[in-house]
C-alpha cells in the first residue's frame, strides 16, 4: 500500500502540468484579445448586435469586427459604424452611414439602420464614434447573451476546471511501452 507521501510526490507532475496547461489556455486568449486590440486599435473590437434595426444586413445575435478609423478619412457614404448614441452614451448603436455632413465646425455623420424608416435624429461627431464595421459572424453572439453575469463566470471557471482536472488527475494510467533489446 502506497503512504500519503508516495501519492502526494506522484500527483506533484500532473498538478504542475495541469497548472501549465491552464496559463497556455489563459494565455492564449489573453494574446488573441489583446491582439486584436492593437491590431483593430481599438479597446472593444467586438460587439454583438442586439437590435434588429440593421435587418437584413445585420441579424440579431451576429458578433460584428470593429476597426478604429478616422472620421475625416476613413469612413464614406454607405458604411456601417458603430457609435455611442449621441442623446444616451450608454447606448452603443450600430447603424449605415447616409450622408456625410462637412460644412459643421467638424465633420459629422448622419446615420440610419438599414430597416428603420427614418434617419436618425442625431449627428455623429468624433465624440461618439467608436469604430466602422469591417467583418460579420453571423449568430455566434447568441451564446454572448446566454451567458450574461455571473453565469458567464461560473461557465469560464468550470471550463477551466475540467482543463485542470482532465491535465492533473487524467483518468487512467497511459501503459507504458516495455523496450525490447534485439
Amino acid at each position: 500500500m502506497k503512504s500519503d507521501t508516495e501519492r502526494t510526490n506522484r500527483d506533484r507532475p500532473r498538478i504542475a502540468r495541469g497548472i501549465m496547461t491552464l496559463a497556455i489556455v489563459i494565455s492564449g486568449i489573453a494574446f488573441i484579445w489583446f491582439g486584436f486590440q492593437t491590431v483593430l486599435g481599438t479597446p472593444t473590437p467586438f460587439y454583438v448586435v442586439s437590435s434588429g434595426s440593421m435587418i437584413p444586413a445585420l441579424q440579431i445575435g451576429d458578433i460584428i469586427v470593429v476597426q478604429d478609423t478616422n472620421l475625416s478619412d476613413g469612413v464614406v457614404e454607405g458604411d456601417v459604424i458603430v457609435f455611442d448614441r449621441p442623446t444616451d452614451k450608454e447606448v452603443v448603436v450600430v447603424h449605415r452611414i447616409v450622408d456625410i455632413v462637412d460644412d459643421a465646425p467638424q465633420r459629422a455623420l448622419r446615420t440610419k439602420g438599414d430597416n428603420n424608416r427614418l434617419v436618425d435624429g442625431w449627428l455623429v461627431t468624433e465624440e461618439y464614434f467608436l469604430g466602422k464595421v469591417i467583418f460579420t459572424v453571423p449568430k455566434i453572439g447568441y451564446l454572448s447573451r446566454i451567458l450574461n453575469p455571473p453565469l458567464n463566470f461560473i461557465f469560464v471557471i468550470i471550463i477551466l476546471a475540467v482543463i485542470f482536472l482532465s491535465e492533473a488527475f487524467p483518468s487512467k494510467e497511459k501503459p507504458k511501452i516495455k523496450e525490447t533489446s534485439y
